[in-house]
């Protein structure tokens, strides 16, 4: 579930656009938020991978959740504790 204004929603869609992954996008408006869109993710934010019946919330775990099914996307396993530590420092400025 995306929308295109937002710039969470829309580096989940590039992820999947770039793995080469199968999947159907579906937009929605945020103002009103949509009934189904809330009984997806009850606070009502995109981006939301759902897969297998589940959603996944928070653009972050959606890239780590991409990264897993297409390594090509995750580099290299090595560095994994240096990009954890970027991670943290970008969201924490």
């Amino acid at each position: 579930v995306t929308n295109k204004m937002c710039p969470f929603a829309q580096r989940a869609w590039l992820a999947l656009e770039e793995s080469g992954l199968q999947y159907a996008l579906r937009e929605c408006q945020l103002y009103p938020k949509p009934q189904w869109l809330l009984e997806i993710n009850p606070r009502g934010k995109v981006p939301v991978l759902v897969e297998g019946g589940r959603p996944l919330v928070e653009s972050e775990a959606i890239l780590d959740a991409i990264a897993q099914k297409c390594p090509a996307l995750a580099g290299n396993p090595a560095d994994a504790e240096a990009m954890s530590q970027w991670r943290r420092a970008v969201n924490d400025e």
